[in-house]
């Protein structure tokens, strides 16, 4: 008994797919097969800007502002609806802000991986509206 030679452009040893695995995959749009993103719920423009900030008596950083809040990286993150409040600072001085947590992503900080969470700011300051416009 003789055993089958593979096909040209077939390595031996594997095994070929259905024929009809191969109908379906031939005219398929590749970017329709990927899962979609999520939509940008933002009402408001962010700007990408590094601000440093301190809340709790912890040090952190902006990731993003907007005229309503802003994104911070920190090692340690509050829930979402903590009350929060601290200073950032805008154009070398320290502003008040009083916001609450729309939603957080903890960080690892076995890897030092900082977490990120985003604020919206209840009564942004003047100083902080100068910088980044009246909220919507």
């Amino acid at each position: 008994m003789r055993k089958a030679t593979p096909g040209p452009g077939t390595a031996v040893g594997t095994k070929r797919r259905p024929a009809s695995i191969d109908a379906g995959l031939r005219g398929a749009d590749p970017l329709r097969t990927l899962p979609r993103r999520m939509s940008n719920k933002r009402a408001l423009p962010r700007t990408r800007r590094r601000l440093r900030i301190e809340f709790a008596g912890t040090p952190a950083f902006t990731v993003d502002v907007s005229p309503g809040g802003f994104c911070t990286e920190a090692m340690r993150v509050l829930p979402p609806g903590s009350p929060v409040s601290g200073r950032i600072r805008v154009h070398g001085r320290d502003v008040e802000f009083h916001g609450v947590v729309a939603w957080a992503k903890p960080g690892d900080p076995r890897l030092q991986l900082r977490g990120r969470m985003g604020v919206k700011l209840s009564h942004p300051a003047a100083p902080y509206l100068e910088l980044f416009g009246p909220p919507a």
